[in-house]
């Protein structure tokens, strides 16, 4: 059984130096799957380009969010006014924005340059579930990719 790529996501993992208190003293680093304990860029829910998985379908959208939220935010809402909701319009245009607009770090990376302080991780998902303790298999379809 194969696990299936559903999306990406940026997150920064906190450090022992961030969160002494929380991290047992032979753990230097912690990057959570859930969106709770590893954060991820502020507002990134609020521009709604996220999959049924709650994460990106591209790498480039997952990087977007993270070093370019208020932008996208703004291209997002004055598409969505243009297009009056329609979903495929919209993604169209923000990944358009993206492609021309993003900053990423192999092209403009600056160590000192907060936007990139950012790891991307992959997300797969295994076609399986346990309901009452019973494992059974389930459908997982690529996340919107």
């Amino acid at each position: 059984m194969q696990p299936i790529l559903i999306g990406y996501f940026a997150r920064r993992p906190r450090t022992r130096a961030e969160d002494q208190r929380l991290l047992p003293t032979q753990i230097t680093e912690l990057c959570n799957v859930g969106h709770m304990q590893s954060g991820g860029p502020p507002r990134w829910i609020d521009l709604w380009l996220h999959n049924r998985y709650w994460v990106y379908s591209t790498e480039a959208q997952a990087w977007a969010a993270a070093v370019d939220t208020a932008n996208l935010q703004r291209v997002y809402d004055e598409a969505a006014k243009q297009w009056d909701g329609v979903r495929g319009s919209v993604q169209r245009i923000m990944d358009e924005y993206i492609a021309r607009h993003v900053p990423r770090p192999e092209v403009s990376f600056s160590a000192d340059d907060s936007r990139f302080h950012w790891d991307l991780f992959a997300y797969r998902m295994f076609p399986v579930r346990v309901a009452k303790g019973v494992e059974e298999s389930c459908e997982v379809e690529p996340g919107d990719l």
